[in-house]
């Protein structure tokens, strides 16, 4: 089949900001669901699906609660997340990468679970802005990876099939939504990070050079 599309995920694949800031957003918001009656056990991921679920578990089908709920949240970790970006690094030569992805004519689309803002932010920061054709954020109130939703509605208002996508990611939430999706993942472990075994494709650099050979390997 041949690829019509590359997905990125964005915190630890193109930019990478002060994680441990996520981190004390992430103790925010569980403070503020413990005010509300809401425990969570603890931080580690998949945080946000944690969220997700003990919010349509605990309120069911009222989703103007939930969303009430999810939106406060967000906003919570949303500030953190714009502080994280003022000293992130990026991933040198991200213009010249897109730029040829474009002259393949393929489709580029992001999905983080970062806020809407904060990636847009992260995008220009990039220069890449105007290369992306499509944003799926938190903001987007579908579920959470390693739910696959993110995937499916890109593809859909790409108006391609999921098997005419490559997905690329840092985390196995990343991997399972991928396979989840019908999409085909790649993982991407700079020398930095332990090698993990989740049975995909594995790159270590994200070059021109890489991703001829990721768009042309069946």
């Amino acid at each position: 089949m041949r690829i019509k599309a590359i997905v990125f995920d964005l915190d630890g694949i193109l930019i990478f900001p002060d994680f441990s800031l996520f981190i004390k957003a992430r103790e925010e918001i569980i403070n503020y669901l413990t005010s509300l009656g809401i425990i969570i056990d603890d931080i580690s991921s998949p945080f946000f699906k944690k969220v997700y679920d003990i919010l349509h578990n605990e309120f069911g089908s009222n989703e103007i609660k939930i969303r009430e709920i999810w939106i406060k949240i967000s906003r919570i970790a949303e500030r953190y997340e714009m502080q994280a970006l003022r000293t992130a690094k990026i991933l040198p030569k991200c213009r010249e990468l897109f730029s040829f992805i474009k002259s393949l004519s393929l489709k580029i689309a992001i999905w983080t679970m970062s806020c809407r803002r904060y990636a847009r932010e992260a995008l220009k920061k990039l220069n890449i802005y105007d290369l992306v054709d499509i944003l799926v954020s938190r903001d987007d109130f579908i579920r959470p990876k390693p739910y696959p939703d993110g995937l499916i509605l890109i593809c859909k208002k790409l108006n391609i099939k999921c098997d005419e996508c490559i997905f690329i990611g840092d985390t196995e939430l990343d991997i399972k939504a991928a396979k989840s999706a019908g999409v085909k993942p790649i993982l991407y472990l700079r020398n930095d990070k332990k090698k993990q075994t989740l049975d995909c494709e594995v790159i270590e650099y994200l070059d021109v050079e890489t991703l001829s050979r990721l768009i042309s390997s069946p």
